[in-house]
């Protein structure tokens, strides 16, 4: 598994120098190896020092895509159970907010939905008060007006 490391540190550092500080021990995740047209089996990296963590993050964020043998990787934080429990309670409000014109949102650690309508921002903890939000906020444009058949 050293040499994968090894491969994508080289491929990765073309596009950035924090990403190849990839030289950690790393865990491969059990499965079957992908088939040519499957996107690449995902691994666990071990970094030692956190504030290596935080910059292959933050430098993965703002790449367009990363590739490695012409397959595109990504880089995703591991959250404990609890907390990605408590983020995944988040994706009906999500859902909803996506794709919608003049909303911005990001889900910030441990579980907080930050939503930004027209210049003002509103932060969310609790998943419901979330969902209610972006119902509330888009019902009138989402609300289909009476029919023909209604008249």
């Amino acid at each position: 598994m050293g040499n994968t490391v090894k491969d994508i540190e080289r491929a990765a550092s073309s596009h950035s120098d924090s990403i190849s500080l990839l030289e950690q021990q790393s865990t491969p995740v059990l499965q079957q190896r992908p088939r040519p047209s499957e996107p690449p089996r995902p691994f666990i990296l071990r970094l030692h020092y956190y504030h290596m963590r935080e910059d292959i993050l933050r430098k993965a964020a703002t790449m367009k895509s990363m590739r490695f043998q012409d397959k595109e990787i990504r880089i995703f934080p591991d959250y404990a159970p609890s907390v990605a429990k408590r983020r995944a309670q988040f994706n009906k409000a999500r859902e909803l907010l996506r794709g919608k014109p003049g909303v911005r949102y990001g889900l910030l650690y441990p579980a907080r939905l930050i939503v930004t309508h027209d210049g003002v921002q509103t932060s969310f903890t609790d998943p419901l008060k979330a969902e209610e939000y972006a119902v509330r906020l888009f019902k009138s444009t989402s609300e289909p007006g009476p029919s023909d058949a209604d008249i």
